[in-house]
């Protein structure tokens, strides 16, 4: 509690008679407040304002350490989309070399087929030309043995028919 001027000096009055030491009186009046806001600290408000400021120190450790671990998984998160990003640019590249090779070996396989083709109907057109000069071969000796035939009987018919 503090004490007004006037109190004070009363007090003061009073002591000087009895202690009869103007320092060891002055001492004494120091450990009263001047003002309101200078009044002794109580063991109870002491406790209550030590442990809301532990509470408040808490609070801010655990606000920052959550902050510093946001930070730290942003970065890690940026790390990893940057990894992922650079292995996907990487695996496109491999990817696109792989298709690059494959129609080269496409066109290849299409240019052996197209050669292939080619000398299987250069093959087929012999077998066809073969095949048609042994038919017309083979028929013209059919025809030829039929007419011989034809004429023999219209001989032996004539000859018949004359005698």
């Amino acid at each position: 509690m503090a004490l007004s001027e006037r109190n004070r000096a009363v007090i003061y009055q009073g002591l000087i008679h009895t202690i009869d030491d103007e320092e060891a009186v002055s001492e004494m009046l120091s450990n009263f407040p001047v003002r309101h806001d200078d009044e002794l600290v109580t063991e109870n408000f002491l406790h209550r304002e030590l442990t809301g400021l532990e509470l408040r120190i808490r609070t801010e450790m655990i606000e920052s350490q959550t902050a510093m671990e946001i930070r730290i998984v942003d970065r890690i998160d940026a790390r990893m989309d940057a990894k992922i990003d650079a292995s996907e640019q990487r695996l496109g590249a491999r990817i696109d070399g792989v298709d690059a090779k494959i129609d080269g070996v496409e066109q290849r396989l299409d240019a052996r087929i197209d050669g292939l083709e080619q000398r299987l109907d250069a093959k087929i057109d012999s077998l066809d030309a073969k095949f048609d000069a042994k038919f017309t071969k083979v028929m013209s000796y059919g025809i030829g043995g039929n007419i011989a035939t034809v004429v023999a009987i219209a001989t032996v018919i004539l000859l018949a028919v004359r005698m």
